[in-house]
Protein backbone atom coordinates (compact mmCIF):
# COMPACT_ATOMS: atom_id res chain seq x y z
CA UNK A 1 0.00 0.00 0.00
CA UNK A 2 1.44 3.19 -1.19
CA UNK A 3 2.05 6.12 1.83
CA UNK A 4 -0.44 8.61 2.05
CA UNK A 5 1.29 11.79 -0.11
CA UNK A 6 2.52 14.87 2.75
CA UNK A 7 2.34 17.14 -0.32
CA UNK A 8 -0.36 16.62 -3.10
CA UNK A 9 -0.91 19.21 -5.71
CA UNK A 10 -3.91 18.68 -7.98
CA UNK A 11 -4.58 20.74 -11.65
CA UNK A 12 -2.73 23.97 -10.71
CA UNK A 13 -2.65 26.65 -13.24
CA UNK A 14 -0.09 29.69 -12.08
CA UNK A 15 -1.27 33.02 -13.82
CA UNK A 16 1.33 36.20 -14.77
CA UNK A 17 0.71 38.95 -15.89
CA UNK A 18 2.23 40.52 -19.21
CA UNK A 19 1.55 42.99 -21.79
CA UNK A 20 -0.72 40.51 -23.28
CA UNK A 21 -2.94 39.80 -20.54
CA UNK A 22 -2.38 37.35 -17.65
CA UNK A 23 -1.47 33.98 -18.83
CA UNK A 24 -1.06 30.78 -17.78
CA UNK A 25 3.07 30.36 -16.72
CA UNK A 26 2.14 26.99 -14.99
CA UNK A 27 -0.83 24.70 -16.45
CA UNK A 28 -2.32 21.67 -15.06
CA UNK A 29 0.41 20.27 -13.08
CA UNK A 30 -0.87 17.55 -10.92
CA UNK A 31 2.19 15.59 -8.18
CA UNK A 32 2.29 13.30 -5.18
CA UNK A 33 4.68 13.26 -2.77
CA UNK A 34 4.91 10.98 0.45
CA UNK A 35 7.41 11.70 3.26
CA UNK A 36 10.57 10.15 2.74
CA UNK A 37 10.47 10.33 -0.66
CA UNK A 38 12.16 12.75 -3.60
CA UNK A 39 10.66 13.94 -6.53
CA UNK A 40 12.85 15.99 -8.90
CA UNK A 41 10.92 18.40 -11.52
CA UNK A 42 13.00 19.10 -14.48
CA UNK A 43 12.44 21.09 -17.35
CA UNK A 44 14.39 23.68 -19.64
CA UNK A 45 15.10 27.74 -18.14
CA UNK A 46 11.20 29.44 -18.49
CA UNK A 47 9.06 26.63 -18.04
CA UNK A 48 7.63 27.46 -14.66
CA UNK A 49 9.54 25.32 -12.42
CA UNK A 50 10.64 28.15 -9.93
CA UNK A 51 6.77 29.44 -9.94
CA UNK A 52 5.80 26.32 -9.13
CA UNK A 53 8.25 26.16 -6.29
CA UNK A 54 7.42 29.27 -5.36
CA UNK A 55 3.55 28.49 -5.47
CA UNK A 56 4.43 25.45 -3.51
CA UNK A 57 5.68 27.44 -0.67
CA UNK A 58 2.90 30.11 -0.64
CA UNK A 59 5.73 32.74 -2.11
CA UNK A 60 4.28 33.60 -5.08
CA UNK A 61 5.80 37.52 -6.14
CA UNK A 62 3.28 40.26 -7.33
CA UNK A 63 2.08 39.68 -10.81
CA UNK A 64 1.91 36.00 -9.97
CA UNK A 65 -1.56 33.79 -8.67
CA UNK A 66 -2.94 30.39 -8.20
CA UNK A 67 -5.74 31.10 -11.15
CA UNK A 68 -6.95 27.38 -9.59
CA UNK A 69 -5.97 23.59 -8.76
CA UNK A 70 -5.24 22.43 -5.39
CA UNK A 71 -1.95 22.24 -3.06
CA UNK A 72 -2.45 20.13 0.10
CA UNK A 73 0.51 20.47 2.22
CA UNK A 74 0.36 18.09 5.70
CA UNK A 75 -3.70 17.81 5.46
CA UNK A 76 -3.58 21.64 4.86
CA UNK A 77 -5.20 23.39 1.68
CA UNK A 78 -2.37 26.26 1.52
CA UNK A 79 -4.38 28.03 -2.12
CA UNK A 80 -6.21 31.33 -0.69
CA UNK A 81 -4.68 31.18 2.88
CA UNK A 82 -3.88 34.46 4.30
CA UNK A 83 0.23 35.25 5.11
CA UNK A 84 -0.16 35.16 8.40
CA UNK A 85 -1.12 31.43 8.66
CA UNK A 86 1.18 30.97 5.15
CA UNK A 87 4.25 31.99 7.38
CA UNK A 88 3.09 29.12 10.14
CA UNK A 89 3.50 26.72 7.70
CA UNK A 90 6.34 28.14 5.70
CA UNK A 91 9.32 26.68 8.32
CA UNK A 92 7.02 24.19 10.55
CA UNK A 93 5.97 22.17 6.91
CA UNK A 94 7.91 23.32 4.52
CA UNK A 95 11.59 24.83 3.82
CA UNK A 96 13.09 26.45 0.68
CA UNK A 97 16.30 26.14 -0.96
CA UNK A 98 16.78 29.27 -3.24
CA UNK A 99 19.09 28.82 -6.50
CA UNK A 100 20.99 32.30 -5.17
CA UNK A 101 22.08 31.62 -1.97
CA UNK A 102 23.83 35.67 -1.57
CA UNK A 103 20.47 37.46 -2.86
CA UNK A 104 18.49 34.84 -0.59
CA UNK A 105 20.55 35.89 2.57
CA UNK A 106 20.70 39.19 4.73
CA UNK A 107 23.94 41.08 3.63
CA UNK A 108 23.93 43.40 6.70
CA UNK A 109 22.61 40.45 9.38
CA UNK A 110 25.76 37.61 10.64
CA UNK A 111 24.67 34.15 9.91
CA UNK A 112 24.13 33.48 13.26
CA UNK A 113 21.80 35.89 13.10
CA UNK A 114 19.79 34.82 10.48
CA UNK A 115 19.34 31.04 11.63
CA UNK A 116 18.32 32.10 14.90
CA UNK A 117 15.94 34.43 13.41
CA UNK A 118 14.37 31.28 11.67
CA UNK A 119 14.62 28.65 14.87
CA UNK A 120 12.40 31.83 16.73
CA UNK A 121 10.50 32.51 14.11
CA UNK A 122 8.24 29.26 14.74
CA UNK A 123 9.42 28.18 18.29
CA UNK A 124 9.51 29.66 21.72
CA UNK A 125 13.10 28.92 22.38
CA UNK A 126 15.14 31.44 24.48
CA UNK A 127 18.29 33.39 22.19
CA UNK A 128 20.38 31.29 23.69
CA UNK A 129 18.94 27.90 23.04
CA UNK A 130 18.79 29.21 19.42
CA UNK A 131 21.98 30.12 18.82
CA UNK A 132 22.63 26.09 20.71
CA UNK A 133 20.45 25.00 17.76
CA UNK A 134 22.43 27.06 15.15
CA UNK A 135 25.42 25.73 15.78
CA UNK A 136 24.15 21.79 15.93
CA UNK A 137 22.52 22.71 12.32
CA UNK A 138 25.96 24.09 10.77
CA UNK A 139 27.41 20.75 11.55
CA UNK A 140 24.52 19.26 10.54
CA UNK A 141 25.59 20.27 6.80
CA UNK A 142 28.77 19.55 7.18
CA UNK A 143 30.22 23.17 8.03
CA UNK A 144 32.75 22.93 10.23
CA UNK A 145 33.86 25.65 13.16
CA UNK A 146 30.22 26.71 13.59
CA UNK A 147 30.97 28.88 16.69
CA UNK A 148 33.12 30.90 14.50
CA UNK A 149 30.85 31.06 11.25
CA UNK A 150 27.92 32.34 13.61
CA UNK A 151 30.06 35.66 13.43
CA UNK A 152 30.33 35.90 9.64
CA UNK A 153 28.48 38.05 6.76
CA UNK A 154 27.41 35.84 4.04
CA UNK A 155 29.84 37.97 1.49
CA UNK A 156 33.22 36.13 3.26
CA UNK A 157 31.59 32.81 2.48
CA UNK A 158 31.98 30.84 -0.07
CA UNK A 159 29.13 29.80 -3.00
CA UNK A 160 29.29 26.38 -1.33
CA UNK A 161 28.98 27.39 2.09
CA UNK A 162 26.31 30.02 1.71
CA UNK A 163 24.19 27.49 0.01
CA UNK A 164 24.24 24.97 3.15
CA UNK A 165 23.98 27.77 4.96
CA UNK A 166 20.24 28.13 3.49
CA UNK A 167 20.14 24.44 3.96
CA UNK A 168 20.38 25.07 7.63
CA UNK A 169 17.81 27.61 7.84
CA UNK A 170 15.45 25.45 5.49
CA UNK A 171 15.79 22.63 7.83
CA UNK A 172 15.78 24.29 11.22
CA UNK A 173 12.40 23.68 12.44
CA UNK A 174 11.91 20.15 10.60
CA UNK A 175 10.46 20.83 7.98
CA UNK A 176 7.67 18.15 6.13
CA UNK A 177 8.88 18.80 2.71
CA UNK A 178 12.08 20.54 1.41
CA UNK A 179 11.49 22.54 -1.96
CA UNK A 180 15.13 23.12 -3.46
CA UNK A 181 15.32 25.47 -6.11
CA UNK A 182 18.18 24.48 -8.67
CA UNK A 183 20.42 24.19 -5.60
CA UNK A 184 23.55 23.64 -7.34
CA UNK A 185 23.38 27.13 -9.65
CA UNK A 186 26.80 28.55 -10.14
CA UNK A 187 28.51 25.54 -8.37
CA UNK A 188 31.66 23.72 -9.48
CA UNK A 189 30.59 19.92 -10.29
CA UNK A 190 32.63 18.55 -6.83
CA UNK A 191 30.13 21.40 -4.89
CA UNK A 192 27.20 20.67 -7.16
CA UNK A 193 27.80 16.60 -5.93
CA UNK A 194 28.23 17.32 -2.25
CA UNK A 195 25.12 19.72 -2.21
CA UNK A 196 23.29 17.25 -3.94
CA UNK A 197 24.66 13.95 -1.53
CA UNK A 198 23.61 16.24 1.62
CA UNK A 199 20.26 16.82 0.92
CA UNK A 200 20.08 13.29 0.26
CA UNK A 201 21.28 12.40 3.26
CA UNK A 202 18.77 15.26 5.27
CA UNK A 203 16.04 13.42 3.38
CA UNK A 204 16.86 9.85 4.40
CA UNK A 205 18.08 10.57 8.30
CA UNK A 206 14.33 12.95 8.89
CA UNK A 207 12.21 11.54 6.85
CA UNK A 208 10.63 14.38 5.22
CA UNK A 209 9.66 14.79 1.44
CA UNK A 210 12.40 16.34 -1.19
CA UNK A 211 11.33 18.09 -4.45
CA UNK A 212 14.10 18.76 -6.38
CA UNK A 213 13.80 21.35 -9.25
CA UNK A 214 16.89 21.83 -11.90
CA UNK A 215 17.01 22.01 -15.49
CA UNK A 216 19.87 19.52 -15.76
CA UNK A 217 18.69 16.05 -16.89
CA UNK A 218 22.22 14.87 -15.82
CA UNK A 219 22.17 16.31 -12.16
CA UNK A 220 21.38 13.14 -10.32
CA UNK A 221 24.21 12.94 -7.91
CA UNK A 222 22.78 9.50 -6.42
CA UNK A 223 19.83 10.83 -5.81
CA UNK A 224 16.85 8.34 -5.84
CA UNK A 225 13.77 10.03 -7.40
CA UNK A 226 10.48 8.24 -7.62
CA UNK A 227 9.47 10.74 -10.93
CA UNK A 228 10.36 13.14 -12.96
CA UNK A 229 8.32 15.89 -13.89
CA UNK A 230 9.05 17.70 -17.48
CA UNK A 231 8.04 21.23 -18.25
CA UNK A 232 7.14 22.29 -21.47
Amino acid sequence: MNAAPVLSVRDLKVGVRSARGEVDAVRGLDLDVARGETLALVGESGCGKSLTALALAGLLPDGARIRSGRIVLGGVSIEGLPERRLRRLRGQRVGMVFQDPMAALNPVLTIGEQIVEAIRAHRSVSRAQARSEAESLLARVRLREGAQLLQAFPHQLSGGMRQRILIAIAIANRPDVLIADEPTTALDATVQAEILALLDELRRDSGMALVLITHDLGLDGGVECRGWFVGD
